[in-house]
């Protein structure tokens, strides 16, 4: 924004001269705003003050101000609103941030101008969030997306400063990881050995693919005939609908291509001969989804299920309960104990960089990094 100062004198009468160097009308300052929507020029002016010197330092405070964010009158429940619908982010994600404004940030702070939400006020939504028994991860959720979305309208010049940044947040709780061991893992692995997804189950061990990622494999993404699998899509259940995206890891659209061993080739294509024999059974209610684990009709399974599925033969297994997301921790604990290099086995989990695996499997690492020094030692001791 610019502006300049001039001397603020009266169109002199027809016939008359205009004012010399004696004059007393004295100056103003001149400020050029954004042209409007027709394209024409707009200016602003404040007059009255008497030498030059006063009028610049006028004009210069104005135009500081003017470039100063500007709280707006938005209220809280329509800014979240919009802000949530225009966001670019994963649909799952997106679900859940929806979620939490529709039925957590909006109900408490709607009725609240953006300008006028504070730190304290966020204090006290996530105290009484938490004494309704909503757990400190949960409260954390909600507080990371107030934060994006007052961060972003900090960016906008809607408020002068996010009270979100400063706000004490309750401490996330820790998950606990839980793995089998090779002897439970094969223990459940021979349980199940009959069942329709006894494949699936194979799969999640010795690759450790996530599970919406299992969920969304398509047949046209596994080569058989070279042992290998490429990991695409993710899928989950959004809302009701089922929804496909890209797979975590190395940015949006990053493909990852996975070996198979021979006895989980031989179980594939064992489980495609199966479908294909479902498909022909009853023809009038398949549904080609090319899904390589699907329910009996084609259609996805939803990844939920799998972790409903997962306890049941876990118990009747005898192996201790764990998540599905826990099985893709097993693949690499055991990965690890077998003496593969982390970055292998970062690059099989989709992994952004070797630093995540290395921290998350730091307990097997450790104990690996010890074997290191005992058998170098060997080799230098004879």
């Amino acid at each position: 924004m610019r502006g300049h100062v001039r001397k603020r004198c009266p169109k002199p009468p027809a016939g008359q001269p205009s004012c010399g160097s004696s004059c007393r009308h004295g100056w103003a300052y001149v400020v050029e705003l954004p042209r409007g929507d027709d394209g024409k020029r707009r200016q602003t002016w404040k007059s009255g003050f008497r030498t030059k010197r006063e009028a610049a330092a006028a004009l210069a405070q104005a135009l500081v101000a003017a470039e100063q964010p500007q709280p707006t009158t938005l209220p809280t429940a329509q800014y979240f609103a919009q802000w949530v619908s225009r966001i670019d982010r994963k649909p799952a994600t997106l679900s859940t941030y929806r979620r939490l404004v529709e039925q957590r940030i909006v109900p408490t702070l709607g009725s609240t101008p953006l300008a006028d939400v504070t730190t304290g006020m966020l204090s006290t939504a996530y105290a009484s969030w938490l004494a309704e028994g909503l757990s400190p991860t949960y409260v954390q959720l909600i507080h990371q997306v107030i934060n994006k979305a007052l961060g972003d309208a900090e960016r906008q010049g809607l408020i002068v400063r996010n009270p979100a940044r400063n706000v004490k947040v309750p401490r996330k709780a820790t998950l606990e990881m839980r793995t089998w061991t090779a002897s439970e893992a094969s223990r459940f692995l021979a349980h199940v050995a009959e069942e329709r997804l006894f494949a699936m189950w194979r799969l999640f061990l010795t690759t450790g693919m996530r599970r919406g990622e299992v969920a969304a494999l398509r047949w046209s993404d596994v080569d058989l005939e070279h042992a290998r699998l490429s990991v695409r899509h993710t899928g989950n259940v959004i809302d009701g609908v089922w929804t496909v995206g890209s797979p975590k890891g190395r940015g949006r659209g990053a493909t990852r291509l996975l070996s198979l061993d021979a006895e989980t080739v031989r179980r594939l294509r064992a489980h495609q001969d199966a479908q294909l024999a479902e498909r022909l059974e009853l023809p009038e209610v398949w549904q080609e989804w090319n899904l390589v684990f699907c329910r009996e009709d084609g259609t996805p399974l939803n990844p939920t299920r799998i972790g409903h599925l997962l306890a049941v033969r876990a118990r009747r297994a005898g192996v201790p309960p764990i998540r599905v997301h826990d099985l893709r921790h097993t693949y690499a604990t055991l990965a690890l104990l077998a003496g593969i290099h982390p970055k292998v086995v970062s690059e099989r989990l989709g992994h952004a960089n070797i630093s995540i695996t290395l921290n998350l499997y730091s307990h097997v690492t450790e104990g690996m990094d010890r074997d290191a020094a005992d058998l170098v030692a060997q080799l230098l001791d004879g």
